[in-house]
């Protein structure tokens, strides 16, 4: 299991993710939710194969339409070049189904360290995902920098990149978690201290 996320209207509703190692070739990308807060759990339809292709998913719920879902997914890469980016969806029916909103053919890899479509990353180590209390279609992407919808993954936007921060201009990298205070404000979780 790489995420938990409980509903924020339906408490006893509790959504989860899992991953397929590819260094021990053990496990199940996929996602998955129960009705009664984990005692029994349901598989999603989802786009991508359980096994051979995504090693990590991070998921996020819409506080404004708790039908709406999104994940992001790193892949599992090649010698060298490991955990870029796989995909991001969207699920608006409470996690039973996804579509594909963005696959590793997108114009940028938005897990990895430049703007660029460049292979590798590291969305096994540094992966989060948040959804605007307000708007159900502006999500925040984080990895080693923060990518950031306003239509519901058609299109993103760079919001931060790691080289700028040694002037004091952006955030450093290495993004874990990310959440939204009340009052609107991104607070990101990274590994720069």
């Amino acid at each position: 299991f790489w995420d938990l996320e409980i509903d924020p209207v339906r408490p006893n509703r509790v959504y989860a993710t899992t991953g397929y190692l590819s260094t021990y070739k053990i496990g199940n990308a996929g996602i998955l939710y129960s009705n009664d807060f984990g005692f029994t759990w349901t598989k999603s339809k989802v786009p991508f194969k359980s096994k051979g292709f995504v090693q990590r998913i991070e998921i996020a719920q819409s506080p404004s339409d708790p039908s709406y879902l999104y994940a992001v997914a790193c892949d599992i890469g090649t010698v060298g070049l490991s955990e870029g980016f796989y995909g991001f969806y969207l699920s608006t029916d409470t996690g039973k189904t996804w579509i594909t909103k963005q696959d590793s053919s997108y114009q940028y890899n938005m897990l990895g360290w430049e703007f660029d479509k460049e292979p590798g990353g590291q969305g096994r180590y540094d992966l989060a995902l948040v959804v605007d209390q307000n708007n159900k279609n502006k999500v925040s992407l984080g990895g080693v920098n923060i990518w950031t919808t306003s239509d519901g993954g058609s299109t993103f936007l760079p919001s931060t990149f790691w080289r700028l921060n040694y002037q004091f201009k952006s955030l450093h990298a290495d993004v874990h978690s990310l959440k939204q205070h009340p009052g609107g404000r991104i607070f990101a979780c990274h590994d720069g201290g």
